[in-house]
């Protein structure tokens, strides 16, 4: 089973977009999707910082998987746009983080139908080795809400995408500078909109040899 993990540096940074502009791009339909929530006990409070969702105390410690389909389809959930994208299965694991490897071999057990996964995590890209790694970055988000895991994973990722949307370019050069200096130049896609990626030559060649 093929797995292509989108990650990103932040919350807002277009990854269930481009999940599903992948999933619409793939060469075949026999994919599936799945999301990742990685949270922590109760008592340290949400990651998010919000309150009353009940995701955290519903983890018990461990992992789960949320499996009802009205939950899953809801519309304008990230888990409601993989369906709409075609997705099957469409899968969320919810995860405190020591277990976050061994729910993916709990999916791995599970999951043996498709020709692969498109993951929403950056946790996943840190513990496995995926076929292919996207990272995005919106720019528009400030650099104190990134991710601890975006250092590590602006260096390791297949491909690096800084999308634009709303934007002035001139405002987002120096990260722009920045990235293409930490990645020496290499795997590193400025574009409007993560969706507009899906053309770009530097994605195109990364889809055709996970099939050649």
């Amino acid at each position: 089973m093929k797995t292509i993990v989108v990650a990103g540096a932040t919350s807002a940074a277009a990854k269930t977009s481009l999940v599903v502009a992948l999933l619409s791009a793939l060469p075949t339909r026999a994919w599936g999707a799945m999301k990742i929530t990685v949270t922590h006990d109760v008592a340290q409070g949400c990651p998010r910082g919000g309150h009353g969702c009940g995701v955290c105390a519903s983890v018990g410690g461990g992992y789960r998987f949320v499996t009802d389909p009205e939950i899953l389809k809801q519309p304008g959930t990230d888990t409601g746009r993989m369906t709409q994208a075609g997705a099957d299965p469409v899968l969320w694991l919810i995860t405190t983080p020591p277990f976050v490897h061994i729910g993916w071999r709990d999916v791995q057990r599970q999951v043996t139908s498709v020709d692969g996964l498109v993951i929403e995590s950056n946790s996943l890209a840190l513990c496995i080795k995926p076929d292919l790694t996207l990272f995005t970055i919106n720019p528009r988000v400030p650099r104190s809400r990134w991710k601890a895991s975006a250092p590590r994973l602006i260096e390791q990722s297949d491909l690096v995408i800084i999308s634009l949307r709303d934007v002035k370019p001139q405002a987002a050069q120096p990260l722009i500078d920045e990235i293409h200096a930490r990645r020496a130049g290499l795997g590193v896609v400025v574009t409007e909109s993560v969706e507009q990626v899906i053309a770009r030559p530097e994605l195109s060649r990364r889809l055709a040899a996970l099939f050649s």
